[in-house]
């Protein structure tokens, strides 16, 4: 065919490295072949799909790359835009052959199709369907490497009163009102002309709705889709906007452009619906796939009854699928299953609490086993110790990998003996559902441990759990580092405990691809007060230490994972400074008045000493005006407390503006700054009348605004400009405490946010900012 051979020729200058000639080939061919409409979709398909770059050299565009050099172009819009142009052509030409002469009822449907993909391929923000491109225009070369697309995600336009907006099948292409339209006058014209295809189009509308109205766009809220994890929440209200397992078929939450909406849809316009429909097509691709899409849709909305009756439903119809998919995913929602939260090291003493998850199960089965820490320690220091060089490997010296290690490598000789073992009846929520609990472990003694839960006819999940009685606290002090061990739960000093420090660092052996590993090894212990100051020239900043700390008698163990070391200097703030305070009697001033005012200039020592440092001391008084232009005022001789006060006339003549007083002297300068301005009085004011209730998101605001001369008439015939900012805001309530005059609200927080507990970020309360924090 001509179309083939046009791909063929353009493929042909590729290959020759001729893509600059491309353009200049498809044109004439397009212009000898205008009224050949498989033709002209052979060429657009080209467009599309072809390179979108090249270079622009004098004023012309060269596509493809060029050794001339040259500035960097993109086509992409006006490739596209050219594409519709010839799509559209061939569709006029189409439409002037009768019913009879279309042999060719599949390539007719293919064109279509191809003509509303085009139409379509707006990188993900399927808005723009609203707008109507205009086919006579070509967008223009872009030059530079800048793109005007916009990948961040967008969500379903909405009309004034916040309901969203549709695509209807309009009468005809010519009468379409956004490119929506013609989109969809497109698909169906597709399935009119080839029946076979309206499965296709179907299943392309489907997904259209489903990217736009599925729960799917609630993605950035999946925090709080998570499975109720305490009895309060288990008993939560049914009827909220958010609750996903109580829509009804012709119902959908999503985010749409106003937010968040619950709104029911019609079978039209209802991806659901159709995918059911398509789902009991005999035609086995399509329903197949419909089908999957079906439980997925309901699993997505949290009806995993329903999910797991399609699931069964399709492997009834169509067999478990490649690689058992379809019967994992039926297990996902039948079986038992459970898994362990992450958890923070634990105080010893009072039994670690570990965080489990689980689906359908009535049961768990508990083990624990104590890692060999000490074993461990040993090895990692052996291994370091060996020289590996450039057979560094990091898994074997990261000590706080080892439940890793225990679990996916096997190495269970740091697995210890069964420490404890018991079993838990569980309670689990109807349809499906996950449920969180804590469960409090029988694990007291400080140490590691490999907690194993299994679930008769389940999963078995595993947890590493770390529960301390001792810690070690570090900090820079000035040219060394402290070190404190101390109780865990107690916070009590620990003293004459045992502190080895191991560091170790690769070097590189000359210019060569080898390297050495150098350790380095010490001992220190604990004062009295649990406190330990090694030397810091045993301290090398360049290796990574670990700091292990052991009182045999109490039988304390506790280590730090390898980090550097970075001591430094402490560079205390010079608390004695020169300081200039000068006041004027006014903060603003007309240009026919006088400036009354007064300096002090001191020594701030913070102390209670009075210095008279700068009593009887001559300063020179300038004045700096809006221009920046000075002016000498003269000499002043400071009183007995360094003081001195005046008055300095502005003048009728005076530039307004921000204006300087300063004063200069022996390793001393400062000043003051006042307003010179003429008042004017305003003959009318301006008021807006907002909302004086909260306001929802989505809701519509009514806002008056107001224009009324001083004397009491209205501003009638003037031109209103008004501009409307959405800004966040971010309200904190805390407790009301003695010094928040002075630092603020919340002030007395020391602790941080505890983002790793599960749900923090639904109900967690975040600590205050403030700008004078370090």
């Amino acid at each position: 065919s001509v179309g083939g051979l046009l791909e063929t020729a353009i493929q042909a200058l590729n290959n020759l490295g001729l893509s600059d000639e491309i353009d200049e080939y498809r044109e004439a061919v397009i212009e000898a072949q205008s009224k050949n409409w498989r033709l002209l979709q052979a060429a657009a398909n080209s467009y599309l799909y072809g390179d979108h770059h090249g270079v622009v050299i004098a004023g012309k565009f060269y596509r493809g790359g060029r050794r001339e050099g040259g500035e960097f172009a993109q086509t992409q819009e006006r490739d596209r835009g050219r594409a519709l142009q010839l799509f559209d052509q061939a569709r006029k030409l189409i439409l002037q052959e009768t019913d009879d002469s279309r042999s060719d009822k599949e390539a007719v449907g293919q064109l279509y199709l191809q003509y509303a993909s085009a139409l379509y391929s707006l990188h993900g923000q399927g808005w723009k369907l609203f707008d109507l491109t205009d086919l006579n225009v070509l967008p223009d070369i872009e030059v530079g490497y800048g793109s005007r697309f916009d990948h961040s995600q967008t969500f379903a336009p909405v009309d004034p009163d916040g309901n969203p907006l549709f695509h209807e099948v309009p009468k005809s292409f010519e009468t379409s009102t956004t490119d929506g339209e013609r989109w969809r006058y497109l698909l169906s014209q597709a399935a009119e002309v080839n029946p076979r295809l309206s499965p296709q189009v179907r299943r392309t509308f489907a997904d259209f709705l489903d990217s736009q109205f599925g729960v799917q766009t609630l993605a950035e809220w999946q925090s709080y889709f998570r499975r109720p994890a305490t009895e309060e929440n288990d008993k939560k209200s049914d009827t909220g906007i958010f609750e996903l397992h109580t829509l009804a078929d012709d119902e959908t939450i999503c985010r749409l452009a106003s937010g968040i909406k619950r709104f029911k849809l019609a079978d039209n316009f209802n991806a659901l619906k159709i995918y059911q429909e398509l789902s009991q097509l005999e035609e086995r691709g399509y329903a197949e796939s419909a089908t999957e899409r079906v439980a997925r849709m309901f699993a997505d909305r949290r009806q995993y009854v329903r999910a797991a009756e399609t699931w069964k439903e399709c492997i009834r119809r169509f067999g478990v699928g490649k690689n058992l998919h379809r019967q994992m995913e039926l297990d996902q929602i039948v079986k038992n299953w459970c898994r362990f939260e992450t958890a923070p090291v634990q105080p010893a003493r009072s039994g670690a609490e570990i965080d489990l998850v689980f689906r359908n199960g009535k049961k768990i089965d508990f083990q624990a086993f104590a890692i060999k820490s000490e074993l461990l320690l040993s090895d990692v220091q052996k291994y370091l110790t060996s020289n590996p060089g450039n057979r560094l490997d990091w898994e074997k010296y990261q000590v706080e990998q080892i439940g890793h290690r225990i679990v996916t490598e096997g190495e269970k000789k740091y697995l210890g003996e069964k420490v404890a073992e018991w079993s838990l009846d569980l309670q689990p929520l109807e349809n499906h559902f996950d449920r969180r609990i804590t469960v409090t472990t029988p694990l007291q003694k400080a140490g590691a441990y490999l907690l194993v839960g299994t679930m008769p006819e389940g999963n078995t999940t595993r947890i590493l759990v770390w529960v301390a009685d001792t810690v070690i606290v570090q900090k820079n002090l000035d040219g060394k580092m402290w070190y404190f061990v101390a109780d865990a739960v107690t916070g009590e000093p620990i003293s004459d405990a045992s502190m080895e420090f191991f560091g170790w660092k690769q070097e590189q052996v000359g210019n060569q691809n080898k390297y050495v590993t150098k350790t380095q090894h010490f001992n220190e212990t604990t004062d009295k007060l649990g406190q330990s100051i090694p030397d810091s020239k045993l301290l090398d900043e360049e290796s990574e230490w670990i700091i292990i700390a052991r009182h045999r008698e109490q039988q304390r163990l506790a280590y730090t994972g390898f980090d550097n070391v970075w001591i430094s200097e402490l560079n205390d703030y010079r608390y004695a400074e020169n300081k200039v305070f000068c006041i004027t009697d006014r903060p603003v001033y007309r240009p026919d008045q006088k400036v009354q005012f007064k300096f002090w200039v001191r020594r701030a020592t913070y102390d209670d000493k009075q210095s008279a440092e700068f009593a009887n001391q001559k300063f020179r008084l300038q004045l700096i005006n809006s221009k920046g232009e000075t002016a000498d005022k003269g000499e002043y001789t400071t009183d007995e407390f360094g003081g001195f006060e005046g008055e300095l006339p502005i003048g009728d003549d005076a530039p307004l503006g921000q204006y300087q007083l300063q004063i200069s002297g022996p390793n001393i300068v400062g000043g003051n700054t006042f307003q010179v301005e003429e008042y004017k009085k305003p003959e009318y004011e301006v008021t807006v009348d907002a909302p004086v209730d909260p306001i929802q998101l989505g809701e519509k605001v009514v806002a008056t605004i107001n224009a009324k001369y001083y004397f009491g008439g209205p501003v009638t015939q003037a031109k209103v400009t008004y501009k409307i900012e959405r800004n966040n805001y971010d309200s904190r309530w805390f407790p009301v405490s003695r010094w928040d005059w002075l630092y603020g609200r919340g002030y007395w927080w020391f602790a941080g946010e505890y983002d790793w507990y599960p749900g923090f970020s639904r109900w967690g309360c975040l600590r205050p900012i403030f700008s004078w924090w370090p």
